[in-house]
């Protein structure tokens, strides 16, 4: 039945969709006689029908235009404004064009002529009187032009099937929105979505972001039912937000339109095929069938779409993280609630203010610590320079190398034998220089003394007047031993020898 279209399939998405058996009663008028180019009211030439609605969409070939004419009869039930019934005409392809007229009674409406392609046009009749109606005969003709000034004919229009699939604004082709913008003409598309007869459609948007929102002039998304008239529209949505919508029957339609100023906008929505159960005449409640599974609102989808990780279900059942945790785990199906990332993420920005805050005491105090240490530094640094009783007990410390002038002789006496190792310890001490000790009380025993070798026979017989002196003397830094020693001592050779520093 349709041409050049080229049908956008889904996951399990049948080959053939079947529709609803066609309306006989509009026969004459969606159908009419295509050989001679014309159409007539339902019935024709008898009274139309009563309580009848009928739609039908004329098309010319490219670069042509529609020229419509009513001939013979024209006698449809006149009132006022054509409440009743009545002939509507728009101008294109679909109910919400811009009309052309909508006519009754008996006088014959004037010659037609499309600026498109398409013409639009709707009978409807309601449930009282019934009139002889009308014929109608087009034809097309040559659309005329300035060279250079036509813009380039173009219609989007996108056709979807199956249980599930998405409607995206990036779905429109490339070349309709050049065309908008070289043309400065609205970017416009349909969309088509026609599941198994006996299902409906459910329409639920994940993402909705018109550029210049509560301007429905601007940008808006229109939902039909299989008709595209005003009075048959579902839903306008031209705010910040979009409500989930069901269709009545297995077909929907969404419009899309955007000025220039808002070619920017932006949507994502998901349909889904269900069906209602059938109502139950006992008690005991009717469950889905095989293959499809139970959304808990008295609808039933396919089996298939359970736990995908996408909402099909009008209350989201077939997401419960109770049900999926077989396929899922039960951590991933916790962790897959929206509640409780907001408190996974909620728990970690705390956490990181806290260890923050941490960090910046730890640093805080570290610095203080450090300067009060460089000021107790400074302050003793401080403290030695300026004490007195400091300075002059380091001037105490100060070495004075004795001149030779300055060497006296030193009459050391020989300690007795059974003391001589404690009193020659004693002798070599400091205090023994300012404290002075007698050390020639106890005779030196014979060998091995801390000033050389002796006898102590000799030593010991001879007064303290007779015995020989030692003279320490100074000579190319080293100390010598006057006398008959065989040994001269030194500093090198007599380690274990005190300090001694004589000075005037």
């Amino acid at each position: 039945l349709f041409t050049n279209i080229s049908w956008d399939l889904f996951t399990d998405a049948p080959a053939m969709v079947p529709t609803e058996p066609p309306n006989w009663k509009c026969s004459q008028f969606t159908v009419g006689n295509p050989e001679k180019s014309e159409f007539y009211s339902p019935n024709y030439p008898r009274p139309y029908t009563n309580h009848t609605d009928c739609t039908k969409v004329l098309e010319a070939r490219p670069g042509y235009q529609l020229k419509l004419d009513f001939r013979d009869s024209f006698y449809i039930e006149p009132s006022d404004e054509c409440k009743f019934d009545y002939l509507e005409i728009r101008d294109g392809a679909n109910g919400y064009d811009p009309l052309v007229g909508t006519y009754c009674g008996r006088s014959f409406p004037p010659i037609i002529i499309s600026t498109g392609r398409a013409l639009w046009l709707r009978f409807h009749s309601d449930e009282n009187a019934e009139y002889s109606g009308f014929r109608a005969v087009y034809e097309e003709v040559k659309k005329p032009g300035v060279l250079g000034t036509d813009v380039p004919e173009a219609q989007c229009h996108k056709y979807l099937s199956g249980i599930e699939g998405y409607v995206n604004k990036s779905d429109i082709d490339q070349e309709f929105t050049q065309r908008s913008k070289d043309f400065g003409v609205p970017l416009e598309c349909m969309w088509t979505i026609r599941v198994d007869f006996g299902w409906r459609i459910q329409l639920h948007f994940n993402k909705f972001a018109l550029k210049v929102p509560n301007d429905c002039e601007s940008n808006f998304v229109d939902i039909f039912p299989e008709a595209t008239d005003l009075q048959s529209r579902l839903k306008n949505f031209c705010g910040s937000i979009a409500d989930l919508v069901q269709s009545p029957e297995n077909v929907l339609k969404i419009r899309f339109l955007a000025l220039s100023n808002a070619r920017d906008s932006n949507f994502e929505a998901l349909f889904t095929a269900f069906r209602e159960k059938p109502k139950s005449t006992s008690s005991e409640p009717i469950s889905c069938e095989e293959g499809e599974y139970d959304c808990e609102d008295a609808t039933c989808i396919s089996d298939k779409l359970k736990c995908n990780g996408r909402i099909n279900c009008r209350f989201r059942s077939d997401e419960d993280p109770m049900k999926c945790q077989k396929k899922q785990g039960i951590l991933s199906a916790i962790f897959n609630t929206e509640h409780m990332l907001i408190i996974l993420i909620v728990f970690f920005l705390i956490l990181t203010g806290m260890c923050c805050a941490f960090l910046f005491n730890c640093f805080k105090k570290l610095i203080r610590d450090h300067r009060i240490i460089q000021e107790h530094m400074r302050r003793t640094r401080e403290g030695r320079i300026s004490s007195p009783k400091l300075a002059q007990s380091t001037s105490r410390l100060d070495c004075h190398l004795p001149s030779r002038e300055s060497l006296v002789a030193v009459s050391i006496p020989e300690p007795p034998s059974d003391e001589v190792e404690m009193r020659d310890s004693q002798c070599q001490t400091r205090e023994s220089l300012f404290h002075p000790t007698d050390c020639s009380v106890v005779p030196a025993a014979p060998g091995f003394t801390t000033f050389g070798y002796g006898s102590s026979e000799e030593e010991t017989t001879q007064p303290p007047s007779s015995r020989p002196v030692r003279t320490i003397g100074t000579h190319h830094h080293h100390y010598h031993l006057g006398g008959s020693d065989p040994r001269a001592l030194s500093v090198e050779s007599t380690k274990s020898a005190p300090d001694v520093i004589i000075t005037h």
